[in-house]
């Protein structure tokens, strides 16, 4: 039997969604309705009891149809590697000749080999029933499926555009035994509508190409082979074949790309999964999107993260608590500066729409910089001028030593630069050398792109300069705001990446340490990856900490931007455990892609996104957590960051903790490595208020800055010309 649901209409009606709201404080448990639905199908299978057969190499098999190669960890439970054999090769059906036949119970065999079966089938159902959708396998193995676009979304004829769907089998994860499917929304791509015999000339930037069958594969893989056929393969566009032939991506404007994948998962499911066709190739019977249990879906209270300015003053907003309290701690600075550095036949234009307007202020609602950032700024008499666009710096240079400028960060430049913010980094750099330059003098750097502000109307310039004051304020030692929590004796330390494409190294911004009431702290930077270097930096912090606040220090937390392996958790661990031994150090790996396999969506509100400190467990340690601007108090939805943050949280233990795991009964493991709900929930509440400590803007970002700011350090710092930061700026944020 089928049922008409979609993602938004799931039969599995256990109860009405009610999110928990958990108040430390008081043990209450607020409810606030939402009716929440995971991306993630749910089956019936009729997979039962049968017979499959395995060769142990490919030739073998070759009279059989395409063959699927297993790996040790996707073997049938059953079976007995006397030979050592490293893989097993199967189109899951019994064939005579096979090196073994097996008899498959699939109630009671390897999952994995199961994930492995059902993934099969469910690839082999849409090659015979769809054969021109192009088939493809992400980088972790998991079929992507590839849905040629109709209408209006299709480029100009030499492109064709396709919607990319993830499928992910799973069994057992999210239920006890049952085979589960997630589908994904993954955006789209473009395929060209000639083969790469008209691509001579581009073969060294083709990364991927779409063969006959049709499937994408790896051009180098290809060319591996051999014997290939230029005609029969047909280029997957990529950002160097767009720019070299001009191709309009002619894409359109999505509002709201949370209602977008909605909509795209919810079509995908109904059209292609929920018919007889897909249930007799694959045995599986669709039962619709499954539902977070009420108890599982819990909430941290916004109320909590109103953020603090000047003269003990909370507000909602950054950009009404600076107008009306002032910040929360102004530069202590004597003589607070701006010098300006433009283009030539450029500064009357630039003082006219920027500088004036954000010295003196347009009105009620913005009063001018002096007054919103409680300090006495002026603007020097000293222009610098340059008439190079594609390289300033020997000018600038020139200038800054004829004029001995230097500053002790009481100056901040605004350079008003003309090479376009999307420039190839060769260019770039030319723009981050003045940086560099600047920061080596002491004086920091706010960089505008002329081009943007010669087009941009008066009254879209005026929402600028709040924003321009808060970073203005935090370059030169201020604190435009906090949102935290005083007195917990707690420090967080936050570590990311930028991985620069035009490097072999990844550049690391590392020990971003912030106290628990959101005062920043400093930094370290290291310009490769290193645990070890890491470790330093973040017990440096650590000392710091302890010293200034006279040893009491109860907790660590660390923000990682990906997950961490054991064995480099472990310099960590030593380094903060030589400082204060048996201190709860807890990690937390952060997600930070805007592109999830894990959706959910609220059924009960019109925009489908939950409400904003709605938190869902996943499998194991995993968590989604969802940071926008949507409130119990309002409707208001923002398209910019719909996407939840999917976190990763573990313990690492102490020494004293691993011997006291590895004496426990094996049947009490499980719960002594499960992180207490409470603590949970204050990581949940750390990603919200460190969200809102975004001094870039007046408006709060999805990604907390313990993970955003090391980012930015470094992919700043990859275009500098020495690859470090001068000393004098590791405690101020330079990179805003």
């Amino acid at each position: 039997m089928y049922h008409n649901n979609s993602i938004l209409e799931c039969n599995l009606r256990i109860n009405e969604g009610l999110t928990m709201v958990y108040n430390k404080t008081s043990e209450v448990q607020k409810r606030i309705k939402q009716e929440l639905r995971l991306n993630l199908v749910l089956f019936d299978s009729s997979a039962g009891t049968f017979s499959c057969s395995f060769y142990y190499n490919h030739e073998n098999g070759a009279q059989a149809r395409k063959l699927n190669r297993l790996n040790s960890a996707h073997f049938p439970s059953g079976f007995r590697n006397g030979r050592d054999v490293e893989y097993l090769y199967t189109d899951f059906t019994a064939r005579q000749n096979a090196d073994v036949t097996l008899t498959i119970d699939s109630d009671h065999t390897n999952p994995l080999f199961m994930k492995a079966y059902f993934s099969y089938k469910m690839l082999d159902y849409f090659r015979e029933q769809y054969p021109k959708f192009i088939i493809n396998k992400d980088f972790i193995n998991n079929p992507e499926i590839w849905v040629e676009v109709s209408g209006d979304d299709q480029p100009d004829k030499p492109l064709k555009r396709f919607d990319v769907y993830g499928l992910n089998i799973q069994v057992g994860r999210y239920t006890k035994s049952a085979p589960e499917l997630m589908i994904s929304y993954r955006g789209t791509s473009d395929v060209a509508g000639k083969s790469l015999v008209y691509f001579q000339d581009d073969l060294n930037h083709i990364t991927r190409v779409v063969n006959g069958a049709p499937e994408v594969k790896r051009y180098r893989d290809v060319i591996a082979l051999g014997g290939h056929n230029l005609r029969e393969y047909f280029p997957v566009i990529n950002r160097e074949l767009r720019e070299r032939h001009n191709f309009d991506s002619s894409y359109r404007k999505v509002s709201n790309k949370y209602d977008q994948s909605s909509r795209k998962i919810s079509h995908f499911y109904t059209e292609f999964i929920q018919n007889e066709a897909f249930r007799n190739h694959t045995g599986l019977n669709p039962l619709g999107f499954y539902k977070p249990a009420p108890q599982r879906v819990k909430r941290v209270d916004l109320k909590n993260f109103n953020m603090r300015f000047a003269r003990g003053g909370y507000e909602k907003k950054a950009s009404s608590g600076m107008l009306k309290y002032g910040p929360r701690q102004a530069p202590a600075v004597q003589d607070p500066r701006i010098l300006l550095i433009v283009p030539e036949g450029k500064e009357h234009m630039i003082r006219a729409k920027l500088i004036r307007p954000f010295m003196e202020g347009t009105g009620t609602y913005y009063p001018g910089a002096p007054v919103l950032t409680n300090m006495p700024l002026r603007v020097m008499d000293e222009v610098i001028t340059y008439r190079s666009a594609s390289d300033p710096f020997p000018e600038v240079q020139e200038q800054l030593q004829q004029r001995e400028l230097h500053g002790v960060n009481d100056i901040i430049a605004f350079y008003f630069s003309m090479i376009p913010k999307d420039a190839h980094v060769s260019m770039r750099r030319g723009f981050y050398r003045v940086k560099e330059e600047l920061l080596r003098r002491g004086i920091q750097m706010q960089g505008f792109y002329v081009d943007k502000l010669e087009r941009a109307a008066a009254e879209n310039i005026n929402w600028w300069h709040q924003n321009l004051c808060a970073a203005l304020l935090a370059k030169m030692g201020g604190i435009p705001w906090t949102c935290g929590k005083d007195d917990a004796d707690e420090l967080i330390i936050g570590v990311g990446a930028f991985h620069p494409r035009w490097s072999p190294h990844r550049f690391v911004g590392s020990s971003f340490s912030f106290d628990s009431s959101g005062i920043f702290r400093g930094f370290g930077f290291h310009d490769h990856e290193n645990t070890r270097l890491l470790a330093g930096s973040i017990k440096k912090a650590v000392r710091q900490y302890i010293h200034e606040k006279r040893g009491n220090l109860r907790r660590v937390f660390i923000h990682y931007y990906k997950d961490l392996g054991r064995e480099q958790e472990e310099p960590i661990r030593e380094a903060i455990n030589s400082l204060q031994p048996g201190v709860p150090l807890y990690l937390v790996s952060i997600n930070k892609s805007d592109r999830h396999d894990e959706v959910v969506l609220d059924k009960s509100y019109k925009n489908k996104m939950p409400l904003s400190g709605t938190y869902i467990p996943l499998q194991r340690n995993k968590y989604l957590l969802f940071n926008n601007d949507r409130y119990p108090d309002g409707e208001k939805t923002s398209s910019k960051f719909p996407f939840p943050l999917k976190l990763a949280i573990r313990e690492i233990w102490s020494e004293e903790k691993r011997e006291k795991y590895f004496n426990l009964p094996p049947e009490e493991r499980a719960r002594f490595q499960k992180v207490p709900e409470e603590v949970v929930h204050e990581i949940m509440e750390q990603m919200v208020r460190f969200s809102r400590m975004y001094w870039k803007s007046v408006n709060p970002q999805p990604l907390p800055v313990t993970v955003a700011y090391p980012a930015m350090v470094a992919e700043q710092v990859a275009l500098f010309d020495r690859g470090e930061i001068p000393l004098m700026n590791q405690n101020h944020p330079f990179f805003l």
